[in-house]
């Protein structure tokens, strides 16, 4: 896996990422986010299918700035643009069987952002990777698994990002041995 990375004008910060969301993360569910804020989302527990990507995306933006409130933090707005480049990347992983920040033409988030645009040099940027499949792929359960991570939850909890978008491919990279199972990859890419 790709050392993660995270960019603010130019200089390297630690990136979270997810290396696995699958059967083995029940004991991280425990730690889930504030099921007040699961039963307040629509579709927070729907499972991925092929055209519901859309209510996937909208249910984790709901969890995750209801989890940004619930810690006295502003919501993040949407960005056309970083849903733009975190569709992209999630599709990108799914087709070409990866599943990490960087591709595997070596291109990073930052400079995935910039080149669409996301903000000026001096802005910070962050990124969250998720994939599952099965009960552990719906949108509570990635947010949860994120939010048992330190380095998603700090990405979540960063007081400096007011944009997000977020990307929900279905499907699985075949790399992780998850080729034909239902499931989705996701992306949540920041800005300052």
């Amino acid at each position: 896996m790709p050392t993660p990375s995270r960019t603010s004008a130019g200089v390297a910060r630690p990136f979270a990422a997810i290396a696995r969301v699958l059967l083995g993360l029940a004991a991280l569910l425990s730690t889930a986010a504030p099921a007040h804020a699961a039963a307040a989302c629509a579709n927070a527990s729907i499972q991925p299918q092929a055209n519901d990507a859309p209510q996937m995306s909208a249910a984790i933006v709901c969890l995750i700035n209801a989890t940004r409130m619930q810690d006295g933090l502003a919501p993040l707005h949407p960005s056309a643009v970083l849903n733009g480049t975190a569709m992209r990347h999630s599709r990108s992983m799914v087709a070409h069987d990866y599943f990490g920040h960087d591709t595997p033409s070596g291109s990073t988030p930052a400079q995935r952002m910039h080149a669409a645009g996301a903000c000026a040099l001096t802005c910070a940027l962050g990124e969250n990777i998720a994939w599952a499949s099965g009960s552990y792929a719906t949108p509570a359960a990635i947010v949860s698994a994120w939010m048992a991570s330190p380095g998603h939850r700090a990405n979540i909890l960063d007081g400096s990002f007011r944009w997000e978008g977020i990307g929900v491919a279905t499907g699985s990279p075949a790399m992780m041995g998850a080729r034909g199972l239902a499931g989705a990859t996701v992306t949540q890419d920041f800005a300052s």
